[in-house]
C-alpha cells in the first residue's frame, strides 16, 4: 500500500471516529483523548493510528451479541474475603492465562460498571486488553478478546473458585509473584506455596505447610 492509500484511510478513519463520537457509539476517555491529540496536532503516532482503526473497526464490525455465560458468584465471594474492613481498599487477583495474564479489579465509580469485577490482561489504560467482567450477581460477560479465549478463561474462574489456593499457587509459581499484591516471591516459604504469607493471612488461604 503507498503512502497516498495510508493517508487516505487515516483520514477516513479519524473522520469515522469523530463521527462515532459524536453519535455515542464510541464513549471511551481513551478515545476522545486520542481525536483530541489529532485535533491539537494534526497527525498521531503509529500506534496511535492503530488504536483508530481498532475502534472504529469495533464499530463497523461489532462482535456478535454479548453471550452469557455461567454464574460465578464464588470469585466475587473470594474477592470480599480481602476487603478492607475500612472499605478503604478491594483486593485485585492476578491469574495465568496461556497467552497472558488476566488481572480481576472492581471498577470504580467513575466507570459504567462500577461495582463489577473486570477482566483485563494487566498492562497499562490505553494497552491493555479487555477480556469481560463479572456483573455484581456473579454473571459472566465477555468481550471481544475474551471470547476468543472463552472456554480458557471460563475454566479457569470455574478452577478458582472450586480451589482458589491451587490456583493462586499456580500464577505464583509460573510467575514469580504473588497472585494478590502481584509483588515478587523472595522468601523461600513463599516460594515454595506460590504466594505470600500476608496475602495468604487476607484470602484466608494456607501458607507455610507445603512441602
Amino acid at each position: 500500500m503507498n503512502e497516498v492509500n495510508q493517508t487516505e484511510i487515516k483520514r477516513e478513519n479519524i473522520h469515522k471516529l469523530k463521527g462515532y463520537l459524536d453519535e455515542k457509539k464510541i464513549s471511551s476517555n481513551f478515545a476522545i483523548s486520542l481525536f483530541s491529540q489529532f485535533e491539537k496536532r494534526g497527525s498521531l503516532s503509529d500506534k496511535q493510528w492503530d488504536w483508530v482503526l481498532k475502534l472504529v473497526d469495533q464499530v463497523d464490525n461489532p462482535p456478535p451479541p454479548s453471550q452469557k455465560l455461567p454464574n460465578i458468584k464464588g470469585v466475587l465471594a473470594l474477592m470480599k474475603r480481602a476487603v478492607d474492613p475500612k472499605g478503604k481498599t478491594f483486593p485485585k487477583l492476578w491469574l495465568k492465562l496461556s497467552d497472558s495474564d488476566l488481572r480481576i479489579h472492581r471498577a470504580t465509580s467513575a466507570s459504567k460498571y462500577n461495582g463489577q469485577l473486570m477482566l483485563t490482561d494487566g498492562k497499562g489504560y490505553g494497552c491493555n486488553l479487555y477480556f469481560g467482567r463479572i456483573d455484581t450477581k456473579g454473571d459472566l460477560f465477555l468481550a471481544y478478546e475474551g471470547k476468543q479465549r472463552s472456554q480458557e478463561i471460563t475454566d479457569l474462574l470455574t478452577r478458582l473458585v472450586a480451589d482458589p489456593e491451587k490456583v493462586a499457587s499456580e500464577y505464583g509459581k509460573l510467575s514469580g509473584n504473588c497472585f494478590a499484591c502481584h509483588k515478587q516471591l523472595t522468601d523461600d516459604r513463599s516460594i515454595r506455596v506460590g504466594y505470600g504469607k500476608v496475602c495468604a493471612k487476607k484470602f484466608k488461604l494456607p501458607w507455610g505447610e507445603k512441602s
